[in-house]
């Protein structure tokens, strides 16, 4: 299976949102039907919405257009001989999940910048799941949190993080 990060949102100033990359041209924010190549994205939003949503996302990357996971865990950029260079030596690994979580966390301050919701919550799944934990925190909060999960158990809980804003 693969990870995926998407959510839902609204804003005051729906003006017609398009594809963007944030942070850097690795990192790639699709919205509302430029979802539709991702299908279980949109009926994991549907089955879990918590209101009237008026947009969605999706955050990939150059490297795995379809999904999230290269974002959220280093494994596809790296070897294990990169992560693990001294065998069960963790800092490495732990350093490239901090970097790639550094990356995710500007690249949604800068969405939420330029988008101004006023309504947020961000989804994780390692594919399609119905079962998500409901959890009320801000961007630090969440990014701590997907950074303790991947350095202790190499995957992602499905997780809805109800943003603070």
């Amino acid at each position: 299976m693969s990870h995926f990060l998407f959510g839902e949102f609204n804003t005051k100033q729906n003006t017609g949102i398009k594809a963007r990359t944030y942070v850097n041209e690795d990192i790639f924010y699709c919205f509302n039907q430029e979802t539709n190549f991702a299908g279980d994205v949109a009926r994991m939003i549907e089955d879990n919405k918590k209101s009237e949503i008026e947009n969605w996302f999706l955050v990939t990357s150059k490297l795995q257009i379809k999904n999230s996971e290269d974002i959220l865990l280093p494994y596809d950029k790296y070897t294990s001989e990169e992560l693990f260079p001294n065998g069960d030596d963790r800092e490495y690994f732990q350093k490239r999940c901090r970097e790639n979580l550094r990356l995710l966390s500007e690249s949604l301050r800068r969405f939420i910048k330029d988008v101004q919701p006023t309504y947020l919550r961000v989804f994780v799944a390692d594919g399609y799941d119905n079962a998500f934990e409901v959890k009320k925190c801000t961007i630090d909060m969440m990014i701590e949190a997907l950074y303790k999960q991947a350095i202790n158990s190499f995957s992602l809980d499905s997780t809805i993080y109800d943003v603070i804003l």
